[in-house]
């Protein structure tokens, strides 16, 4: 790379100087770049560029300063200096924001502070701090105060919004680390495996004054970054100390990448996952979270950007752009800083027109009369003017909040949030897909092995936190009481994947909608998996909200603490398309999840849906129509909270889901409800109910004035009657929020009252726990009881027979057993239970508890093993779960093939392979046909034995079958 300091030498011969206007110094950016071009200096496109010779006592920073007079303005620290206060309870949270131009910042203080619509931003900021240097960086210029505009100098970064949002919805201290450095590319600059950035590390001290005495740093040159920014850390780190601060680092924020844009997507993503490593060692935080801005509309730099997040060490790195531009991949036009391609850039009106058009974009290219100030000047300056750059700064805070913290994010936020708004999405098809005037995506590069490839941590030796916990401990310590023993995965959440592998041919409004996000448990990398899944379809009475209403239901219950990865599926609203397309996006979404389970860690066998009001009525609609061996998007559970899953007595529902044309129902329908009957009954879940259906729980509030809780009284009632495996909750006094319904405040009631625990959230997490849908332990679940095919509630469990194997002795094999037959009992149990052919095909006296085992196994061989499997399982299951809790004992000997059946009939339920990953209950407590407390006699012996081998016995049909 040619030197900066050439080309400020040959500003020297252009004679320019400072341009005055409205009072105010102007940079004369056009003199600098146009010197910087004449020595084919690609990277200077603005005194922004040349902003670290601004100290320089040399007669090149003289004349930058003559040039960029603004850009060098207040080289002195505030004298007025303001740390933050000390409180270890709660300490410090610390952020290091770093990058090149647009971090650095050429936003107007001046416009800032004459905008009233951004009055809270100006002034000193209640409970934020900045530290960093005021001018250009030098020892001497280092400072912390409280956080105000113009501290730094007479233009802003992203800090100025950043910092003041992340305090705002955390509630914490917040300090914001900054040193950036304009026109500058990882490659080299900030790179730390470079000569100028290295330096001992066997004789550092760790001090600030060490690395000024001994290695190469200079803030006057680009080559030694990364040492600079070390510098800085340990100068911020050392006034922390020295005032008695408590801190913690708390995230990374990345602004760069058009420096790279020559750089292939694996060169720049090898080049970045290495410098996060190395930023992540000087905080002393291996897996410090990073959320990454800078694509600048670039290919090549968003995928590699996206390759980093899957090699950097300590994962949790997220990528936000904003859905502004795409370069058009025909084009010979590179977009930089100095040069928009406005004749070869695909632009996304459709964000122009929501926020505004820059002041000097001309009229005919606008298309509407709004304003916004994006860039310092279109097309030829566009670094971040003051409100471009205020809406940069919060949706990175919003995005480090959303995909780092468990803290949702206000509602009037969200809805604001650019990110989500107009997130820069990847084309489709992915590796095929480019972006048009119609779709502005980015277009992946990487290969579609390197694609599928998932994050994994590589924390260092030294570690004080060290690897996830042991597999087998942290398991069936969680097992055991469901203790939320898990967290956040390092791993960031996928956000805003479409359904689709190709986009093109959908509206506006699907390629919106059609979309899912997916966030990480810590169990998917402590080894554990695949893990159970909880897809979220959210409310707003089919007109409202997004996928980003899981926020706020994992404030609640966040499901990744107990194993859970969580997905939420969005959907068409009703104002854009009517039924059946939502439930046709839910199942496809499902499907997408089913598809990818394996890149994802995730068990399709273990799929629960659950939702809110609306969202309810999905989940219920899908699992009543979508249940059969074939279905893509079957599930193995549903949660209905408060959903509308019953219209037919219209006068016993609230007038918001009746039958005006005007309701909720009408407009999802598309036609009042009277005018299209079969349509009607088409979208209520309640129509649908049939034995194959998977477990429901039901979960309402008398408090209800939306939905009423007869609703869900009538629906599980029908359900009972065909069969379905169904619980209902009901809180007294809850209204329409799922933290009223899970709160109970006045208590609540549970159907059948054997199911019942201390609050809804622990009968929740029970009957999750007793259908096996919760996370196993190397693969064998954590023996439980079998739900029941009926409401009745089942006697006080029997106490332990014998002692206890604390060495687990044979464990496996009984898990093996009891998880084949618990399996695939609980998928068939409702479908046999009116069978009563088969029923007496396998038992030889007509439903005797204890049937002579020859006579079992001679029936056996007349039935397909689901006949024998669900037929036995209602009379011997729970006798057969309890017996492999309460006793293990050694393997029996497996009976001789005689009696072996025939090939048998598919499954009408899928099942995983191998049998041991098969999800089984948990805890004794419950069921319908819990075994009498046995007494030690030669007949309670036999029964045991008997139960034992018949667990044996479907356990070898189990094989045979799967």
């Amino acid at each position: 790379m040619k030197s900066v300091v050439a080309i400020v030498i040959g500003c020297l011969v252009l004679h320019g100087s400072c341009v005055f206007g409205d009072d105010q110094c102007k940079d004369n950016d056009a003199a600098i770049r146009a010197a910087a071009a004449e020595r084919g200096e690609a990277e200077v496109s603005g005194c922004i560029d040349v902003f670290e010779l601004c100290a320089s006592d040399t007669s090149s920073g003289t004349k930058v300063r003559e040039m960029c007079c603004e850009t060098c303005a207040g080289v002195d620290p505030p004298t007025d200096v303001s740390l933050p206060p000390n409180d270890p309870a709660n300490p410090l949270q610390v952020y290091l924001l770093s990058g090149q131009s647009d971090c650095t910042g050429q936003a107007s203080v001046r416009l800032l502070d004459k905008d009233a619509s951004y009055a809270e931003l100006a002034g000193r900021q209640e409970g934020v701090w900045f530290a960093g240097y005021a001018g250009s960086a030098s020892p001497d210029h280092f400072f912390i105060n409280q956080m105000k505009p113009g501290d730094e100098r007479n233009s802003f970064g992203p800090e100025i919004s950043m910092g003041p949002r992340l305090h705002e919805v955390t509630g914490r201290n917040t300090l914001v680390m900054k040193y950036c450095v304009g026109g500058t590319q990882v490659r080299e600059h900030w790179n730390p495996s470079t000569t100028s950035n290295s330096w001992d590390h066997n004789l550092d001290d760790g001090t600030a004054d060490w690395l000024l005495q001994n290695s190469d740093m200079d803030f006057t040159s680009k080559k030694s970054l990364f040492v600079n920014l070390a510098y800085t850390v340990r100068r911020t780190e050392e006034a922390l100390a020295a005032a008695g601060v408590a801190y913690e680092w708390s995230g990374i924020m990345w602004v760069q990448g058009q420096g790279d844009y020559s750089s292939t997507w694996q060169e720049y993503g090898i080049n970045l996952a290495r410098f996060f490593d190395a930023v992540r060692e000087i905080t002393g935080v291996w897996d410090l979270p990073v959320v990454d801005n800078g694509s600048a509309g670039k290919h090549n730099l968003r995928s590699g950007k996206e390759y980093a997040g899957q090699i950097v060490k300590g994962c949790k790195m997220v990528v936000v752009d904003l859905a502004m531009s795409s370069v058009d991949p025909g084009s010979d036009c590179i977009s930089s800083a100095s040069n928009a391609c406005p004749d070869d850039t695909l632009i996304n009106t459709d964000l122009f027109m929501h926020y505004g058009w820059n002041p000097d974009v001309p009229a005919e290219l606008r298309g509407n009369d709004k304003t916004f100030h994006w860039w310092k000047t279109w097309p030829t300056n566009m670094h971040s003017e003051y409100e471009g750059m205020v809406l940069k700064g919060r949706m990175l805070a919003n995005q480090f909040i959303r995909s780092f913290t468990k803290i949702p994010l206000p509602e009037a936020i969200a809805a604001q949030d650019p990110g989500l708004i107009f997130p820069w999405l990847a084309c489709t098809p992915l590796g095929s897909g480019k972006p048009s005037a119609d779709e502005i995506c980015w277009m992946d590069e990487r290969d579609s092995e390197t694609r599928s490839q998932s994050c994994t941590p590589q924390p260092p030796d030294n570690s004080p936190e060290g690897p996830p916990p042991g597999v087998p401990e942290a398991c069936s310590g969680m097992n055991a009481e469901m203790n939320p023993i898990w967290s956040i995965a390092s791993a960031p959440p996928l956000l805003g994947q479409p359904y689709d592998e190709d986009t093109s041919k959908l509206d506006k409004n699907a390629k919106e909608r059609r979309r899912l996000d997916l966030y990480h448990t810590s169990a998917a990398e402590a080894g554990v998996g695949p893990v159970p899944l909880m897809i979220f379809v959210h409310g707003g009475g089919w007109r409202g909200k997004d996928s980003s209403d899981v926020l706020t239901k994992l404030e609640t219950i966040d499901w990744r603490e107990y194993g859970y990865s969580v997905a939420s599926l969005g959907y068409r609203l009703s104002q854009h398309a009517v039924h059946p397309a939502q439930i046709e996006d839910v199942k496809d979404g499902v499907s997408w999840l089913r598809a990818h389970a394996a890149e994802h860690n995730l068990d399709p066998e273990r799929f629960i849906i659950f939702g809110t009001s609306a969202g309810g009525h999905l989940s219920s609609l899908l699992a009543t129509t979508a249940s059969q061996p074939t279905d893509k998007s079957r599930v193995a559970a549903v949660m209905d909270f408060f959903g509308p899953t019953y219209f037919g007595q219209a006068e016993e529902v609230n007038v918001e889901f009746g039958e005006s044309s005007t309701s909720s129902v009408a407009l999802l329908l598309g036609c009042a409800p009277l005018d299209c009957p079969e349509k009607f009954a088409d979208m209520q879940p309640a129509m649908h109910l049939d034995a194959s259906d998977p477990p429901m729980l039901i979960i309402h509030g008398t408090g209800d004035e939306t939905v009423v809780y007869q609703t869900s009284e009538f629906f599980y009632n029908k359900a009972i009657e065909e069969g379905v495996d169904a619980t209902l909750v009901i809180s007294e006094g809850a209204t329409h929020f799922y933290n009223s319904v899970l709160k109970a405040n006045k208590g609540f009631t549970v159907t059948p009252e054997a199911a019942a625990r201390d609050t809804p959230v622990d009968t929740m997490l029970s009957w999750l726990r007793e259908r096996g849908l919760v996370l196993s332990c190397n693969g064998t679940p954590t023996p439980g009881p079998t739900p029941g095919p009926t409401p009745s509630p089942s006697p006080t469990p029997a106490p332990p027979v014998g002692p206890i194997d604390d060495d687990n002795e044979g464990e496996e094999d009984q898990g093996t057993i009891q998880s084949c037959v618990t399996k695939h009992c609980m998928s068939q149990v409702q479908a046999c239970r009116k069978d009563k052919d088969c029923e007496s095909l396998l038992l030889s006296d007509g439903g005797n508890s204890n049937p002579d085992l020859n006579q079992l196994k001679e029936n056996a061989q007349a039935l397909t093993f689901s006949e024998c499997a669900c037929t036995a399982c209602p009379q011997f299951g729970i006798s057969l779960c309890d017996a492999l809790l309460m006793e293990p004992s050694p393997t029996p000997t497996p009976p001789s093939p005689e009696p072996m059946i025939d090939p048998p009939e598919p499954s009408p339920t899928p099942t995983p392979s191998p049998i041991t990953d098969s999800p089984s209950p948990e805890s004794p407590s419950a069921g319908p046909e819990s075994a009498p407390t046995p007494v030690m006699d030669d007949t309670t012996s036999s029964a045991r034995m008997f139960t034992l081998s018949l667990g044996f016995l479907l356990a070898v049909l189990c094989v045979v079958d799967w």
